[in-house]
Formats: C-alpha cells, sequence, structure tokens
C-alpha cells in the first residue's frame, strides 16, 4: 500500500470513542497485553482527535475573550451616552431582565439559540417602529403604536442583549452539529 493510500484510509477511519479509549487504556495499563498495531493507530488517532479538539476550543475561547472586551466597551460608551444626555433607562431595564428571570429563569447554553432571543425581541421592536411610521395616519387611531409601547420593546431588546452578555462566560462556542440534505426535487408542471 502507497503512502498516500495509507494517510487516506487513516483520514477516512471513523472517531474513537470515549469507551474505545477506556479499553486501550486498561490494557496499556496490564502491562501483561501488548497493543496491537491497529490498536496503536487507534490510540493515536483518538489522542490526534483530542489535541484537534482542544486547538478549536483555545480559539474559540479567545474569540470570546475577544467579544466579551467589546461588550464591555460598548456598555461602558452606552452608560456614558446616557449619562451626558442625562437620561436614564438603565433601572426599566433593569426591572425588565427580573421579570425575564423569574417568567423564564433558564437561558441556551449556545450562544446562536441566545442570540435568536434577541432577535425576536428587536423584530418586534422593528414592527412596533415601522408601525409607528408608516400606520401613524391610519384612520383608526386606536391602531396607531405609542411611543411608549415602542420604549417597552426596545427595553427589552436592551434587557435580552444584558441576558445575552451575562452568560458570556457560560457560552458552548462550538459549531452545531450538521447533516447533508438531498437536493429538492423539482417541480413537475
Amino acid at each position: 500500500m502507497s503512502d498516500e493510500s495509507a494517510e487516506q484510509s487513516e483520514s477516512a477511519a471513523p472517531t474513537i470513542t470515549a469507551r474505545e479509549i477506556q479499553q486501550l487504556e486498561e490494557k496499556v495499563l496490564d502491562k501483561n497485553e501488548a497493543l496491537s498495531r491497529d490498536e496503536c493507530k487507534t490510540l493515536l488517532k483518538g489522542l490526534s482527535d483530542a489535541l484537534d479538539l482542544a486547538d478549536k476550543f483555545q480559539s474559540l475561547s479567545e474569540e470570546a475573550n475577544r467579544h466579551t472586551e467589546l461588550a464591555v466597551q460598548i456598555g461602558k460608551r452606552a452608560v456614558q451616552d446616557l449619562r451626558e444626555h442625562n437620561r436614564c433607562y438603565v433601572p426599566l431595564v433593569v426591572e425588565e431582565i427580573q421579570r425575564a428571570e423569574a417568567k423564564f429563569p433558564t437561558w441556551p447554553d449556545d450562544p446562536l439559540h441566545a442570540v435568536a432571543i434577541i432577535g425576536e425581541e428587536f423584530g418586534e421592536l422593528q414592527k412596533a417602529v415601522l408601525e409607528r411610521a408608516y400606520e401613524s395616519s391610519s384612520s383608526e387611531p386606536e391602531k396607531r403604536v405609542l411611543k411608549c409601547e415602542i420604549l417597552d420593546e426596545a427595553v427589552q431588546v436592551a434587557a435580552m442583549a444584558l441576558r445575552f452578555i451575562m452568560s458570556m462566560d457560560k457560552y458552548f462556542w462550538a459549531p452545531a452539529n450538521m447533516h447533508s440534505q438531498k437536493p429538492a426535487a423539482p417541480e413537475e408542471t
């Protein structure tokens, strides 16, 4: 077998399971049994996979730290802006966080689901602003979106953004599991 085909067959090998590693470890510690060449390859493959995962985790951890630093800078600037404009909506946001935590005490461990919550709240804010801007001349004034309703939606966005930030050190920063999809069959006309 050529070196190239050996490398291809090794890269196509399935990922080793924790149970397989444990069995090989027990065999090595037994000292009465030597590992076969295939078992050594399997153990090395498992070690290689573990090192690859450690590298990915370190890279994701460094990226999370950069995002945390950015969020802190943005938060400091927001507080400074609030002080300069002598407006303080922070108590409203804190109350909304407390209300939301009482109603939904858990928060996602992965940042994509967490940011989706912010996206949902932002969508409601966007809808309220659009309705206020484009439907304000409606012949039915009772349907008009009030500024206080827009403020409520903006406060909810801020509260969820802060909940997102509060969990920065708890997120599992990893890509989601993926699967293949077959292309959709073309519609017959």
